[in-house]
């Protein structure tokens, strides 16, 4: 039996998927993301599951519990894992704020605030640096904290649960990821007395006595081997939604259903509904990256971010460069509500400006036509007029309120793509969730589509 994690295996659905045709592409991701439904080789533990269900409740619970003793929710993870928990933190203060009254959620990412840009992974080795950031969080009261590790194997983790569990009257761990937990990182870590295997046992022996929680559905492989970034940056999104929509609700286990179904059904209507014009996206992408140009993001609040993390993405998945993909948030810092503020004021780095007029004044006057901008959601007219009279390919992804079915793509040109989405009951959640989708099946298949046509025309990689 193969003793590799699940999340660090090759998945046999996507074996072929860099000598695929961009429609092929989009089969194989249709695939491997219906397995977060279906789950994977028999394991017990999938997102449908009854089991799951009874620990997203549990988990709910306790949730609801802190924060009806004023205390707060920290969400902590390195690299996506902690790029998503910034997200959701500032999503979640943004709703809570409005329905309650209250902005409860803190983030904290291994690295820093630049780490959401930039990878930081000599942090991620250190526990003791993950329980020093925690003990820092300024918040009153218990605290629930969600420590999020795809493989189950981040250190700066460990290092944060093994806290809580050294302080239960303070703080209520959940643990997250997508191993099994016998699969959990067994190697020790330099400078420690424990792995992440042991800290995991841990929280399970807690979570028996009703003061933990350890959420791991068994999801398979990810699309691409061992990255870690696309179905389990998924899965992440959809657990932490469900569980903090859940602590505001009083119908526990009829709205999980319900919530889970609706996530399932989107997903099968994006792939059914999308296929022919993100095929036409994809290789307007691979086009771009082929010829050794560049993929630009631009957009608004969560949808912008959501660009923003999947860019971050690609030079550790892929070997990219932070400029062959780049994004762009309308409202730059001032939207982004970062902890730290304007990163360029901090570092004096370019990596780090984000701002529509720093796209609009820097980056697109220098545009080629081989360029690819993608404009995701909700961004101005005016912004999508200038762009789509550029000389570069436009892809545009919209989402709104219709019964009509999504535009097929007929009305693009040869060097665009509009891809609108109309669904019946457009939540900000449904909205993201296809944005993410969109933007996860154009940057992995992109960059292999960017292989594949080197295959078929032998053109050599840029260094």
């Amino acid at each position: 039996m193969d003793q590799t994690p699940i999340t660090e295996r090759s998945n046999a659905l996507s074996a072929n998927i860099d000598l695929s045709s961009p429609a092929e592409m989009i089969d194989i991701f249709r695939r491997c993301d219906q397995e977060i439904f279906d789950g994977f080789e028999g394991f017990p533990l999938s997102l449908q599951s009854a089991a799951l269900k009874v620990k997203i409740l549990k988990a709910a619970e306790l949730c609801r519990n802190v924060f009806q003793q004023g205390g707060s929710c920290v969400l902590s993870g390195c690299g996506t894992s902690g790029r998503l928990a910034f997200l959701m933190a500032r999503e979640f203060n943004a709703i809570y704020r409005k329905q309650l009254g209250m902005e409860p959620f803190r983030y904290i990412i291994a690295g820093g605030d630049e780490a959401l840009f930039i990878s930081k992974e000599a942090v991620e080795d250190k526990p003791w640096e993950g329980a020093r950031e925690l003990e820092e969080i300024d918040a009153k009261g218990p605290i629930l904290f969600v420590g999020i590790t795809a493989g189950l194997s981040a250190p700066f983790v460990a290092g944060q649960l093994d806290l809580c569990l050294r302080h239960p009257d303070h703080y209520v761990p959940v643990l997250m990821g997508f191993n099994p937990t016998h699969q959990a990182r067994c190697d020790s870590i330099e400078n420690w007395d424990k792995s992440f295997r042991d800290v995991a046992s841990l929280v399970e022996d807690a979570e028996k006595d009703g003061k933990a929680v350890v959420l791991n559905p068994i999801v398979g492989p990810d699309t691409v081997a061992g990255s870690s970034r696309m179905k389990s940056g998924s899965v992440t999104k959809i657990l932490l939604e469900v569980l903090f929509l859940l602590a505001m609700k009083g119908e526990l286990k009829s709205s999980l259903d319900s919530i889970l179904r609706y996530y399932e059904e989107v997903h099968r209507s994006f792939y059914s509904l999308a296929a022919e014009p993100l095929a036409k996206a994809i290789s307007l992408c691979g086009q771009s990256l082929l010829s050794s140009r560049h993929i630009y993001y631009i957009g608004q609040s969560t949808n912008g971010i959501l660009g923003l993390i999947d860019a971050s993405e690609c030079p550790p998945t892929y070997g990219a460069t932070t400029d062959d993909i780049r994004g762009f948030l309308l409202g730059g810092y001032d939207e982004f509500g970062n902890k730290d503020g304007d990163l360029v004021e901090l570092t004096g780095l370019s990596v780090y400006k984000i701002s529509e007029d720093y796209f609009l004044y820097h980056i697109l006057p220098a545009c080629h036509e081989e360029d690819t901008i993608v404009l995701i959601q909700s961004v101005t007219p005016e912004l999508s007029a200038v762009v789509r009279r550029s000389c570069c390919h436009v892809v545009e992804i919209q989402i709104s309120e219709s019964s009509e079915p999504v535009n097929d793509g007929s009305d693009s040109s040869d060097r665009s793509v509009r891809m609108h989405f109309d669904l019946c009951d457009p939540s900000a959640f449904v909205a993201d969730q296809v944005a993410l989708d969109t933007q996860r099946a154009l940057h992995g298949s992109a960059h292999h589509q960017r292989q594949s046509l080197r295959k078929l025309y032998g053109r050599p990689q840029s260094q």
